[in-house]
């Protein structure tokens, strides 16, 4: 019973912290297409387009962005709760995959290209 609600409990979180991921990644769109370039901190986004900084669900510190070869990341820590730096795993279902969780953002001139493996 208690493996169940652990694995229930860090499902929560997963979702938790792709949902919030995701809401950053929209925001950040929204700020790119307004002043022609990406944030360089989450923190640029608010009050705008964001009304706080959302926290990471696995940590409570801030979630984190960095620049990436060709655009951005933006990303929580993940169930294995250490920072790989925005080695993103998006399509990961295994709650015990290593990697962050979180999304690319692509620079406009990477769009529409063949998929990378980083």
């Amino acid at each position: 019973m208690a493996l169940a609600v652990g694995n229930l409990t860090t499902a929560f979180h997963e979702d938790a912290a792709r949902l919030r991921c995701a809401i950053v990644m929209l925001a950040a769109e929204r700020y790119r297409l307004e002043h022609g370039k990406w944030p360089e901190t989450i923190a640029e986004l608010v009050p705008q387009f964001l009304d706080s900084v959302p926290l990471d669900p696995f940590d409570g510190q801030p979630l984190r962005w960095r620049r990436r070869e060709g655009g951005m990341v933006v990303y929580s820590i993940g169930n294995d709760l250490a920072d790989d730096g925005g080695q993103v795993h998006p399509r990961a279902t295994n709650l015990q995959s290593p990697g962050d969780t979180g999304y690319r953002l692509w620079d406009v001139a990477e769009r529409r290209l063949a998929a990378r493996t980083n």
